[in-house]
């Protein structure tokens, strides 16, 4: 087969081919410029196709892959150079399985995106990939989330970062890294210029890492986009990284979600963004703000004008809270995408909604999911969508709107010709409301997608819905 120039394709399934006889037809893969597809089963097997099919992306996840096949595939990968893309996630692999691939990446040239999340790998494996990336100049992602990295694995991976100057994205989510864990690497990145991107949320950082962080983001230039969520930071970590953020002139993106910053963080936050202009996405989901730390955001929002894009979900925002918010999109021009749901907004709440929804030029994608809206909350809703000639997606499951509010949703689908997406699950609709929306549909030429999970509608039902939705999207492609 070294010398063949004939044969494309070849079948050796059924066969007990092992490693030894794999490696024989991967030395026949390196001179053979015919062949594109060996069929092979078991993973290695996958891993033979995708050198003979010469492709540059291979995907091993979720195939229970130990340090044995790890090895293996690994040592075929250092002569390798046309497979840019590696993800192992979610696979057995241990510390010995992280030192094969360190192994690989001191002499392979062509890896630049490898994903080895959601294995075992603990400091020491740590350890070994952070050695192999101080002198890699190829690998620009790396993913480690959801492995067993402690402080000391942290510290590696540190030091390989004061070293490296290729990677720009890099992903520690849900580890057990500490609050010297992230002082090791506040001190790599406040000097590290590469990396735009970087996840350590679900970790245990709490307020006294926040301090770390937020004084390396005082200084760093580089990094666009960090996630901080469910760090536990509380309100003194996010006057922290409030504070900083008034200094810091290249973060675009911030995840803070599930940090236990109440109404005083939001408090911390709102000052930070009436002067911070690079801002243009924040996620403040599950902080308990409330109404009173939603006063403090919506008075901010009203001359920021940066921001496109806030995420206000699971706050215990009530009508109250909502109202501030509303009123403070009447003046902002610039939101795109505000997310709301699992708040108590209830029917009064969606009101102050719709009115201001009603003549915003901006908003374009909007979540109200689980907040007591019902058929009240589903009228005012429908007449906003009647006038709104921007919105384009809008979630309202879990709402108990009923028929009746199926019927007030539909009546607004006649005339909207924005709208493309609109979720009605878990809403108690039966096939009253179900045909109301067929109707509808009937008029309409843009909506492409309603989700109706878990409703009381017939099949019948079902499938004109999707008749209809089929014929828009066939109307939308030509």
């Amino acid at each position: 087969m070294k010398s063949n120039t004939t044969v494309t394709s070849i079948d050796l399934t059924y066969n007990e081919i092992q490693k030894e006889g794999a490696q024989f037809l991967i030395e026949c893969l390196k001179s053979n410029s015919t062949l594109t597809s060996i069929d092979l089963e078991d993973h290695i097997g996958i891993f033979i196709n995708t050198l003979a099919k010469k492709m540059q992306t291979f995907d091993l996840s979720e195939k229970k892959i130990g340090d044995e096949e790890v090895q293996f595939i690994f040592e075929c990968l250092k002569s390798n150079s046309t497979i840019t893309s590696v993800n192992l996630s979610n696979n057995d692999m241990t510390n010995e399985g992280a030192q094969f691939i360190s192994e690989c990446l001191k002499v392979n040239f062509a890896i630049t995106l490898i994903n080895i999340s959601n294995n075992q790998i603990e400091e020491e494996g740590a350890q070994y990939i952070s050695e192999s990336l101080k002198f890699n100049t190829q690998v620009t992602s790396i993913d480690l989330s959801n492995n067993q990295i402690r402080d000391e694995g942290a510290q590696f991976i540190s030091e390989c970062l004061k070293a490296n100057s290729t990677i720009t994205s890099l992903n520690l989510k849900n580890n057990q890294i500490g609050e010297n864990g992230a002082k090791f690497l506040s001190e790599s990145l406040a000097s590290n210029s590469t990396i735009t991107s970087i996840n350590l949320s679900s970790n245990k950082v709490g307020k006294e890492g926040a301090l770390f962080l937020s004084d390396c983001l005082k200084t760093n230039s580089s990094i666009t986009s960090i996630n901080l969520t469910n760090l536990k930071i509380g309100k003194e970590g996010t006057q922290l990284i409030s504070n900083c953020l008034k200094l810091n002139s290249t973060i675009t993106s911030i995840y803070l979600e599930d940090n236990q910053m109440e109404k005083e963080g939001a408090h911390f936050i709102s000052d930070c963004l009436k002067v911070n202009s690079t801002i243009t996405s924040i996620n403040l989901a599950g902080n308990d703000i409330g109404d009173e730390g939603v006063l403090f955001i919506a008075e901010c929002l009203k001359s920021n004008s940066s921001i496109t894009s806030i995420n206000l979900q699971r706050n215990g925002i009530a009508k109250t809270g909502v109202k501030f918010i509303s009123e403070s999109l009447k003046l902002n021009s610039k939101i795109n995408t505000i997310l709301l749901s699992n708040n108590e907004i209830g029917h009064e709440g969606a009101q102050f909604l719709s009115d201001c929804l009603k003549t915003n030029p901006a908003i374009t994608t909007i979540t109200l999911s689980n907040n007591k809206i019902e058929k009240e909350g589903a009228q005012h809703l429908s007449e906003c969508l009647k006038l709104n000639s921007t919105i384009t997606s809008i979630t309202l499951d879990m709402n108990d709107i009923g028929d009746k509010g199926a019927q007030l949703i539909g009546e607004s689908l006649k005339t909207n010709s924005t709208l493309t997406a609109i979720d009605l699950g878990w809403n108690s609709i039966g096939n009253e409301g179900a045909n109301f929306i067929v109707e509808c549909l009937k008029s309409n030429s843009t909506i492409t997608s309603i989700p109706l999970e878990d409703n009381n509608v017939g099949k019948k039902g079902l499938q004109l819905i999707l008749e209809c939705l089929q014929l828009n999207a066939l109307k939308n492609k030509k």
